[in-house]
């Protein structure tokens, strides 16, 4: 992200966010959540925060030449992945680059796995610290799946895996029109 212009999907608290403004050009967070976007206001990021929706990106102010989605990529139902991905893609111009991490899945780490047999998502039980437990959508993906999903919407693909995480990089590519 050296010298660019960042979209910060599902930003959050920023830290992500901090760490791409230290070497953007510019950076803009947007999340769903105005009271994480002020958590990430807090922190004196060099770094525009505003509320919006990763589903449509068409509000949010600014020209981007790159973006980013650390760690919110699994919590998309996956009948949700192509809007998404559209939304992504109408927002920037072609040949962009595309950052996104997310987890690996080991068993034991971050909650319950939940699997339901009317749903392609899988889901993880969450405990808050006042005991009240909820369901949350947390997808997992393979190497092979990553390439499935993103060869019709990306170029120049990268896929990377470690115990923990894996993550990903591509150029946008439009389809070709005509």
């Amino acid at each position: 992200f050296k010298n660019r212009t960042v979209l910060d999907i599902a930003c959050g608290t920023g830290y992500w966010t901090e760490a791409i403004a230290s070497v953007a050009k510019e950076v803009t967070g947007i999340d769903t959540s105005s009271e994480v976007l002020e958590i990430a206001k807090s922190k004196g990021i060099a770094a525009k925060f505003v509320l919006g929706n990763a589903y449509d990106l068409s509000a949010v102010e600014g020209e981007f030449d790159s973006s980013c989605a650390n760690f919110w990529f699994s919590h998309i139902e996956k009948i949700n992945i192509p809007k998404f991905l559209t939304s992504l893609h109408k927002r920037l111009p072609d040949g962009s680059i595309i950052f996104m991490a997310d987890n690996v899945y080991v068993p034991g780490l971050g909650g319950t796995l939940v699997e339901k047999p009317d749903s392609p998502d899988t889901y993880k039980l969450r405990e808050l610290s006042d005991g009240n437990t909820y369901e949350i959508v947390k997808n997992y993906y393979t190497s092979d799946t990553l390439k499935t999903i993103f060869k019709d919407f990306s170029g120049d693909l990268h896929i990377g895996f470690g115990q923990c995480f894996w993550w990903l990089t591509y150029k946008i590519k439009k389809p070709c029109v005509g």
